[in-house]
């Protein structure tokens, strides 16, 4: 197992010792399994001044297998759980979502052979967003190069999204929001970034959590 990824596991699996907080779970209906990478978990954590990110999908989202029906899934986060900031999109589930993750498998054709790999986009949603397009990308993954931000192993996708700008609302708790194809939203309740580690509004420093280390995070002036 590659050094980040096992770090990945080691932060992630201190999470999932915690409360059950930031967890959501979708069963796929009866009969719809078929070939398709679904996102059955996810869980969201405050990590450092990151969004910690797992999810777990019924078969491995990318890779030679999934063919064209890889992993493909939008996670809608309200980092202060006030749905008067973000997307502004009344009566649908992601309303108020200040962040989108949005993971998929790809497979991209050169000639005759093709390279495939896990990748993931993250918008920043303010209140003049309708839908994800009109907010800013704020990341673009590769996990073949961002080792660090996005890994994957098997069924299983680890992802830390950098939290830090400080048009990005924050509060003690936050929702998370998935809509399946064609299937009702599923929604749990977060720890938001203000618990905590951002005390006093002041956010620690960026960067992926060493496994048992005991210094303190420095905090920006």
């Amino acid at each position: 197992m590659r050094a980040a990824l096992a770090v990945a596991f080691l932060a992630l699996s201190a999470l999932a010792r915690a409360a059950d907080d930031g967890v959501l779970r979708y069963k796929v209906p009866a009969g719809e399994e078929g070939d398709r990478s679904w996102l059955v978990y996810a869980r969201v954590q405050p990590q450092g001044s990151n969004f910690a990110v797992k999810l777990e999908f019924s078969r491995p989202p990318w890779g030679e297998d999934c063919k064209n029906r890889c992993g493909n899934a939008v996670l809608w986060i309200d980092t202060d759980g006030d749905p008067h900031t973000g997307i502004q999109a009344p009566g649908k589930p992601m309303h108020g979502a200040d962040l989108a993750i949005h993971v998929e498998g790809v497979r991209d054709y050169v000639g005759e052979s093709a390279a495939t790999y896990l990748r993931a986009k993250v918008w920043q949603l303010a209140a003049d967003a309708t839908r994800m397009e009109d907010g800013e990308v704020i990341a673009e993954l590769d996990h073949r190069r961002d080792t660090e931000r996005l890994a994957s192993e098997g069924k299983e996708v680890f992802l830390l999204v950098d939290a830090t700008s400080a048009a990005l609302p924050v509060g003690k708790a936050c929702k998370v929001t998935y809509v399946p194809p064609g299937d009702k939203a599923v929604s749990a309740r977060c720890k938001g970034l203000g618990t905590g580690a951002i005390a006093g509004g002041k956010r620690p420093a960026v960067g992926l959590p060493k496994a048992k280390t005991t210094r303190k995070s420095k905090r920006r002036k």
